[in-house]
């Protein structure tokens, strides 16, 4: 029912697909039809009829919208349902776009990262503090609930990296050179696999081709768990060669360092193997239909002050990822 001043228009809403509509107002006996067979299907027009209409209440005749005004309200109404953009209504194509009705969404994923990891001075060997970039990969699962232009989601991540010093400190704290020289350990490389749970809010900066292909900008939190630290050591031997003390060049075993265990690892704990970031990016989204899409995203993850991993030089790291997956929408 349409309000015209103290009074009401019952109007029934243009179907295209039926082969005969009608809206109707008492005192003018407006007809909305598209029964002319010269008409296009789905074209819809609005006339008038002399004969009085019972079935409908009467408009109050002192109303200060006159018929004339009524006709062209409940046209405009009418072109305004069939998605023709209207002065005064907007477009309703837009607002069929523009649902406001909670989606849930859920997506996978894969990453390609480039860590720029800080190791801090070391006190034992007088060694001043330096960093380098070491690549790493990883995947996951997000979980999402979008409302019109905003979007909050959440997720789990795994991600893996690899990464050398850039140069091995060896500690010699065995041995003797009467009894074959003194032997000692030196970290040369060190694996870590990573747990994130992200909270992100996205908002979409703009919509084209139909609402086909959407651009977004993200920022949030994300908690970061080692849950395994692989810190490969070597050892050296220094001997009596040719009466000077010298490094031998052969290489006595490969071991991993028990002594700073992952999360998961036994004897891990939450304390020096977790930090937070902050997260900011940018993101594409194409879909492919009413449910699925696919997207990808770059994703900077900064390190807080403070946090830091448990190991030999309690290195800290700030992650770019390049994440792309798809999407399935619930609705």
């Amino acid at each position: 029912a349409e309000a015209i001043g103290d009074s009401y228009v019952d109007f029934t809403y243009w179907n295209s697909n039926a082969s005969s509509n009608t809206v109707e107002a008492a005192n003018s006996n407006m007809v909305v039809s598209n029964d002319d067979e010269d008409e296009p299907k789905g074209s819809t027009t609005i006339v008038t009829s002399e004969e009085p209409n019972e079935n409908v209440l009467p408009v109050n005749t002192e109303d200060s919208r006159s018929a004339t005004d009524a006709v062209d309200h409940l046209n405009s109404l009418v072109q305004f349902a069939s998605g023709t953009n209207v002065p005064g209504f907007g477009n309703c194509k837009d607002c069929l776009t523009k649902n406001n009705k909670p989606q849930l969404r859920f997506g996978t994923f894969a990453s390609a990262d480039l860590n720029h990891i800080q190791t801090g001075y070391n006190s034992a060997f007088d060694k001043a503090a330096y960093s380098r970039f070491a690549g790493g990969y990883g995947g996951g699962i997000s979980i999402g609930l979008k409302t019109g232009k905003l979007e909050l989601e959440t997720g789990v991540i795994y991600s893996s990296t690899y990464y050398t010093p850039d140069s091995v400190n060896v500690e010699f704290n065995r041995g003797s050179l009467g009894q074959g020289g003194y032997v000692g350990e030196g970290i040369y490389a060190a694996q870590l696999d990573f747990v994130k749970i992200p909270l992100n809010a996205k908002y979409d900066l703009i919509n084209w081709s139909e609402g086909k292909w959407r651009a977004y900008v993200l920022g949030g939190l994300s908690f970061n768990a080692a849950i395994q630290k692989n810190f490969l050591s070597r050892q050296y031997k220094i001997e009596n060669r040719n009466n000077q003390r010298e490094i031998a060049s052969e290489l006595f075993s490969e071991v991993k360092s028990p002594d700073y265990p992952g999360l998961l690892e036994e004897g891990g704990k939450l304390q020096g193997n977790h930090f937070f970031t902050a997260n900011i990016g940018l993101g594409l989204e194409r879909l492919l239909g009413n449910r699925w899409s696919i997207f990808a995203q770059p994703v900077y993850q900064h390190q807080f002050s403070g946090a830091q991993i448990k190991g030999p030089d309690n290195d800290r790291m700030n992650t770019l990822s390049l994440q792309f997956g798809t999407k399935v929408n619930f609705k």
